[in-house]
């Protein structure tokens, strides 16, 4: 089950490693429709992952109780939130990479931290909100709204606010930098 936008770029590599008499299934309609359908009541449209100032306990009952209720989607987010643990990887190893090449082109005498660290900040952000997520729809499943853990919802929310916010700097950063080498 393709349950991440993500995973789209990759279905031709996953049909080369499977079976042809496995079926890969896209379920991205499915889920966004009955994501659309809780996200069109509630006064905050984004997904609880992009949600730059984070998310209360409530707001994460009402986006998983659409989920809960599609057996489809709740498989694909817990699909999901499981290989959204390698992604950080992936985007993180790109990221350095990336500044490192530029960092080497511009000639600029800094240190490298600069642009290591927030990376890693968000990297570590990310699995950690991931593994909160998991940890939080797998008891709003067996024993419902009770299973929420308001601490545990805050963790996940400050996590994806640090997420997002080095994710942003960093990309700014790295702008800058593409900036000032093509100028400087």
């Amino acid at each position: 089950i393709l349950g991440c936008t993500h995973f789209l770029f990759l279905e031709k590599y996953f049909k080369m490693l499977v079976p042809e008499s496995v079926e890969i299934v896209d379920s991205r309609e499915g889920v966004v429709n009955q994501a659309m359908k809780v996200l069109n009541d509630i006064e905050n449209k984004n997904l609880l992952n992009t949600r730059f100032r984070g998310y209360t306990t409530k707001e994460v009952e009402i986006h998983w109780q659409v989920i809960k209720a599609d057996k489809i989607a709740l498989k694909s987010e817990q699909l999901f939130l499981k290989l959204d643990l390698i992604y950080p990887l992936v985007y993180g190893f790109a990221l350095i990479i990336g500044f490192y090449i530029l960092w080497t082109n511009i000639g600029r005498s800094f240190n490298p931290l600069w642009f290591i660290v927030p990376i890693l900040v968000a990297v570590f952000a990310d699995w950690c909100e991931n593994i909160i997520q998991i940890d939080q729809l797998n008891h709003y499943v067996e024993i419902g709204v009770s299973g929420l853990d308001e601490f545990w919802i805050k963790i996940v929310s400050i996590a994806t606010i640090v997420k997002l916010y080095s994710i942003s700097s960093v990309m700014l950063f790295f702008v800058s930098l593409l900036i000032m080498s093509i100028f400087i």
